[in-house]
């Protein structure tokens, strides 16, 4: 009986050191808990660090995908580009133009490609209202190529166009980075209101949406010294000067905020909206083997036209 009662005992003991394992090991895993929520929703998910977590996010991608949408009353113009910056810089774009005219709609397609000295274009779709339809039908599918030097303007590179984002896009080291961030700061390419920050649903995705007041001098500053860290060099035509005296534009910004991506843009002055996605997306891209000057692929418009 003795016995018995020790072994009673012992094995009270235990159970009670048992429970007492548990309740530490469970309060333990609650302030684990409250600490990872303290700090989403007091430090990651600050409105500060989201939004300057997605310029960041920015600047380490080699790819990505833009869809600019802008319409008024008869016209309405999309425009879809695929940018990759990682064996070699080249972009894609696909632009849609539909206008009404009564009952009837007009549509051209025109497709691009653009590296850093060349461009490709040629148009994928015709339809006109009118009896020139037929003849334009000899020139869809037909590329035009641009080779451009190193003081052209910058209007009609493709590849660089495709940079001049509101937000630099692309992939640059963790020193530059820092720098370029410091950049806009410091010449207050954006303003940013912190205090009355959206929670809403764009493009099917849970984004954080600030109004932000775009400072198109500041904002030459910062895209100047993002060509030169991608290795493109000075951008021509677009000095901080020609844009002194541009006025602000206020924008509508939308951010994921868990993976700091920029998923939108909205333009309330123009009547137009961007669209962000495919982010570390590289195509291959064959660039076309057959093609005709850019000035003969003109020319033969302008004799169907005549």
């Amino acid at each position: 009986m003795i016995i018995m009662a020790k072994l009673y005992n012992v094995s009270l003991e235990d159970l009670n050191e048992t429970k007492y394992k548990v309740l530490i090991f469970a309060l333990g895993v609650l302030i684990f808990a409250i600490s990872i929520w303290v700090y989403c929703t007091q430090v990651y998910l600050k409105p500060q660090n989201v939004f300057w977590g997605m310029v960041d996010a920015n600047l380490t991608t080699p790819g990505f995908y833009k869809k600019d949408v802008q319409a008024n009353t008869d016209t309405t113009l999309t425009q879809e580009t695929q940018v990759s910056l990682a064996n070699v810089n080249v972009a894609q774009t696909r632009t849609t133009v539909s206008q009404k005219q009564g009952k009837a709609e007009n549509k051209v397609v025109t497709e691009m490609i653009g590296t850093t000295n060349t461009d490709y274009v040629r148009y994928a779709d015709i339809k006109t209202s009118g009896p020139e339809n037929k003849a334009f039908s000899s020139i869809v599918g037909v590329w035009g190529k641009t080779e451009y030097g190193k003081d052209d303007t910058v209007s009609g590179k493709t590849f660089i166009s495709s940079l001049l984002n509101t937000f630099p896009i692309g992939s640059i080291s963790a020193s530059q980075r820092k720098s370029l961030i410091e950049l806009m700061k410091q010449k207050k390419a954006f303003t940013v209101n912190y205090e009355n920050v959206k929670h809403e649903v764009v493009s099917g995705r849970n984004v954080m949406t600030y109004q932000v007041t775009f400072h198109p001098e500041g904002y030459a500053f910062v895209l100047q010294q993002f060509a030169k860290d991608i290795g493109i060099g000075t951008i021509p035509g677009f000095s901080p000067e020609a844009y002194k005296a541009s006025p602000p534009s206020t924008i509508a910004v939308s951010v994921e905020p868990f993976s700091r991506q920029l998923v939108g843009i909205t333009y309330p002055d123009q009547g137009r909206e961007e669209t962000y996605g495919s982010y570390g997306l590289v195509e291959d891209v064959a660039l076309p083997s057959k093609s005709i000057s850019s000035t003969q692929l003109q020319q033969r418009i302008q004799s169907l036209q005549q």
